[in-house]
């Protein structure tokens, strides 16, 4: 049984990051996905799922010897996982991470100075300075 709770507790890590990565990215994505949820609920529990899927399917292999594991954990494991290959493939990850891109558009390149000297020998600046020499912030 303990690899049917591995399973699931894997692709259930998977399935819900597939959600949060569409929520997150989308243009228009709601509360639910704003970054301070995603990083801090989000992706603990994908995390959290994915370690416990983990242990789980060690624990089924240390007590393979020790239990009578039939045909039907694996089968049933293996259907898991083939239902959850179904869904994301059905879900259009790429294709709506693709479309979200294009509707963002070209991403905007600064050109910075690489260091404080250089910025600092451009010459003067309109910025006020601060007693020690230095252009306040």
């Amino acid at each position: 049984m303990y690899l049917v709770y591995g399973a699931l507790c894997a692709c259930l890590a998977v399935l819900l990051f597939c959600v949060t990565i569409i929520g997150a990215r989308k243009p228009a994505h709601s509360w639910i996905f704003s970054d301070s949820i995603a990083a801090n609920v989000w992706v603990p529990a994908i995390i959290l799922l994915g370690i416990m899927g983990l242990a789980f399917v060690v624990q089924f292999f240390l007590t393979l010897a020790m239990s009578a594991a039939g045909i039907g954990h694996v089968a049933g494991a293996g259907a898991i996982v083939a239902a959850t290959v179904g869904l994301v493939r059905s879900m259009g990850v790429r294709r709506r991470l693709a479309a979200f891109a294009a509707e963002a558009g070209p991403a905007v390149v600064l050109d910075l100075p690489s260091s404080r000297n250089e910025a600092a020998s451009e010459g003067p600046s309109d910025m006020p300075t601060a007693p020690h020499g230095r252009r306040a912030a």
